[in-house]
Parts: structure tokens; C-alpha cells; sequence
């Protein structure tokens, strides 16, 4: 775990204060979604994009760049009526297909095994037809953790110079001489 000294963000935290509760959430949603933003591009960017099977699309409606296409925020409010915005990979993508698979990809990958056609029918693979087909397995190719690594810097001035760039725009506060960055 990296420790970073924050510059600037004690000074946008007192104009925070002075404002309303309800524009503060308004504010700190935005700061959310701007500092993922560049966190889910490199995951995006990283993600692993292969064709599926035959098989996988059948069931799945999968396609060469499902489990990229199924990186994004999802925005949910906790218990104690807080915002949380989390970036997440996997599941449906409206209307194209399921990334059930993405946990697989990013933490454990496959151990090779047998797949066995169910009720009688058969899997096709590459135009022929078999009972059964070894899966050769795979290893795990993580881009989530990998995005994250790499952009959380990238991340946390963003979220800074989105507060200092509302404070100004909307609130109308002199917030210029504010210098928002992370010091090593």
C-alpha cells in the first residue's frame, strides 16, 4: 500500500465546508466519478479481448470485447444514504451479451478440464461437431488491480481538480491560487 501526501486538498476542504449538505454530495459525486474515470480507461485498455466460441455466443451473446465493453461505474447508495461509486467488470451488457466470466479472468484464470454437452447435443468448435472437449485452461490476466496501480495518482488529482474547477465555475469561490497535486 502507497501512502500519498496530498497537496492542496485541505485548503478545497474548508471552501467545502462552508457550503450546503446537499451541494457538498453534488460536489463529492462528481470528484467520485471524475477520479474513476481514468482508472476504468486503463482498465478498459488493459482488459483482454478474444473471440468466444461458438458455444459462448449462443448462450452469452458473447463477442471479441464483451468483458472490455462491461467495464463501468455503477453508482449505489449505502445504508447510511452515502454515495458510493464502484467500477466493475462482469455481467450483463445491455442488449449484447453476459461477461459472467470477468472474476475468472482478472483472479484465478481456469485449470484445464473436460466440457460434456448437455441433453444430447453437441459443441462445435472451429465447424466440427464433438460429445466433449478438453479445455486447455488458462491463467489469470488481471486488468482491473493493474488499472488502479497505475492511474491512482492520475486518479486523486482528478478528483481534486474537478472540486477546485465546480467550486469556481458554479459556487463562484476564488479557488485559482489553489495548487492540487500529490507530493513523493
Amino acid at each position: 500500500m502507497t501512502d500519498y501526501r496530498l497537496r492542496g486538498f485541505s485548503e478545497l476542504k474548508s471552501f467545502l465546508d462552508d457550503l450546503p449538505g446537499k451541494v457538498q454530495r453534488n460536489i463529492a459525486r462528481g470528484a467520485l466519478r471524475a477520479a474513476a474515470t481514468p482508472v476504468m480507461q486503463a482498465a478498459k485498455a488493459l482488459a483482454p479481448v478474444g473471440p468466444p466460441s461458438n458455444e459462448g455466443k449462443r448462450l452469452y451473446g458473447g463477442y471479441a470485447g464483451l468483458l472490455r465493453d462491461s467495464i463501468r461505474l455503477k453508482p449505489r447508495r449505502a445504508r447510511d444514504g452515502k454515495t458510493i461509486l464502484g467500477l466493475v467488470a462482469g455481467g450483463r451488457v445491455r442488449g449484447k451479451g453476459d461477461a459472467f466470466y470477468a472474476h475468472i479472468v482478472e483472479f484465478t484464470g481456469a485449470a484445464p478440464h473436460v466440457i460434456t454437452a448437455q441433453n444430447r447435443k453437441s459443441l462445435s468448435v472451429g465447424g466440427l461437431f464433438f460429445q466433449s472437449v478438453k479445455h486447455p485452461g488458462m491463467r489469470a490476466r488481471p486488468f482491473m488491480r493493474p488499472a488502479l496501480d497505475s492511474k491512482a495518482q492520475e486518479a486523486i488529482v482528478a478528483a481534486g481538480e474537478y472540486v477546485k474547477k465546480r467550486l469556481a465555475t458554479k459556487e463562484g469561490l476564488e479557488v485559482a491560487d489553489i495548487d492540487v497535486g500529490i507530493e513523493q
